[in-house]
């Protein structure tokens, strides 16, 4: 990583540069040029450990969403808080239409797995 230091602030400082002197169409038409397109992302980040605190109050539960870059047509991700765990599903209708039913799947998959480890 520190060999790289110098391409990777440059690339960050043109990226910067560009962004302030190219009309957003532009922009866009370069990013469509140089990402790469994929049909899925997924991610199981892993979370805290503890939960949160805001002064005297807890934080329980998180909301999580994972909105998908470039050309990916759906993203799965998973992430961890306090010993419980969340899901994000983002798919684009031209690829599926009712996202609703890969929940379920998802769902059915994780009860299964559950289950199997309470009898272990």
């Amino acid at each position: 990583m520190k060999s790289k230091f110098a391409d990777i602030y440059a690339t960050y400082v043109g990226i910067r540069l560009a962004g302030l002197f190219m009309p957003a169409t532009v922009l866009a038409k370069i990013n469509d040029l140089v990402s790469e397109s994929g049909t899925l992302a997924f991610s199981n980040m892993p979370g805290i450990l503890t939960p949160i605190q805001f002064g005297d109050q807890k934080c329980h539960k998180m909301v999580n969403a994972f909105n998908s870059a470039g050309k990916i047509a759906l993203t799965i991700a998973f992430i961890s808080y306090c010993g419980g765990i969340r899901s994000s599903i983002t798919a684009d209708k031209c690829v599926m239409e009712n996202p609703d039913v890969l929940v379920k799947h998802l769902e059915q998959a994780i009860d299964e797995l559950c289950a199997m480890s309470k009898t272990k």
